[in-house]
């Protein structure tokens, strides 16, 4: 169920807090009351007063931007509920937030999706060597040219002039 959960990729944080003088008929989404010249959190296109919104998950109180995420463009979560159900990078197991590469199955953050040789982040063009090792274009040649310039030395007949 987790899989087809987090098809959509689509991990945002909370928008933004605004000031309900800008929302002088809004109302909050959780108890209908009307905002009062107080703060307001916008999650999920719905406005919530401070203490109103909550994680779907675990129900603690979301009070500011940092603390949450909206998943899936569904739910809210809380930073430690998103950190236990979001997806982690196969490479530096943190969770995965926004853009990410898919290989044989393994998550990888953008940025840690690198080559193994020389550390630059792969693009479309990347090899596997038979190790499983991630190597772009440019190290890839570079070990086959090494390989046979190796075995050419290795293969050398002593002239006989």
């Amino acid at each position: 169920m987790l899989d087809s959960f987090w098809l959509n990729r689509s991990f945002t944080g909370i928008r933004n807090i605004c000031y309900s003088k800008m929302f002088r008929r809004g109302r909050c989404a959780k108890c209908a009351e009307p905002f009062l010249n107080e703060q307001a959190i916008l999650a999920r296109g719905q406005l919530y007063h401070v203490n109103h919104l909550c994680c779907n998950y675990c129900d603690e109180r979301i009070c500011y931007i940092e603390e949450s995420f909206i998943m899936d463009g569904i739910k809210v979560a809380c930073t430690r509920c998103f950190d236990k159900l979001s997806p982690k990078c196969h490479k530096c197991k943190r969770s995965i937030v926004n853009d990410y590469v898919v290989n044989d199955g393994g998550l990888y953050h953008l940025n840690c999706f690198k080559c193994t040789r020389c550390h630059r982040v792969l693009d479309v063009e990347y090899f596997e060597d038979e190790d499983g090792r991630l190597l772009d274009r440019k190290c890839v040649w570079g070990e086959v040219l090494m390989d046979h310039i190796v075995h050419d030395i290795n293969n050398i007949v002593p002239s006989k002039y």
